[in-house]
């Protein structure tokens, strides 16, 4: 039996690489965030101009009020559960409130509790890709 082991290493390199493409998430940035005056209607928007950026599952983003402690202070999280699927290239993602999607009839891709956006000022991080310093503006 013959075995072309050249081909064999080549195509496992392929896969291999293409695998690791599909889980990047590192060309993500916060693009916009929105929030109203009591926390109730949200929204985070991200963007990436690259491929393959949609295997983000257990990227975690991350809120905190310039009021709880700084760097180790408590804040809110949520976890990025599934892939994105198709290209990602030129792509936005929406994050929301159940109360911004009532107001405006656009689905987000994930939904984000009320208050999730820190009201008085803080900083927002996108697993260690990204992150915004939110300014409150009376």
């Amino acid at each position: 039996m013959y075995c072309n082991y050249k081909n064999t290493l080549i195509l496992l390199f392929v896969c291999a690489f293409a695998s690791g493409t599909s889980s990047a998430f590192d060309q993500w940035q916060i693009n916009e965030v929105f929030s109203s005056s009591d926390g109730r209607v949200q929204y985070v928007e991200l963007y990436t101009s690259e491929s393959g950026q949609g295997g983000w599952e257990g990227l975690t983003l991350f809120s905190r009020n310039q009021d709880d402690g700084g760097a180790t202070g408590p804040g809110r999280s949520l976890v990025l559960d599934t892939a994105l699927t198709g290209d990602t290239a030129g792509r936005n993602v929406l994050l929301a409130t159940q109360r911004f999607v009532e107001r405006t009839g656009l689905p987000p891709d994930y939904y984000i509790p009320e208050s999730f956006l820190p009201l008085d000022g803080g900083i927002l991080y996108l697993g260690s890709v990204d992150s915004l310093e939110i300014v409150r503006e009376d």
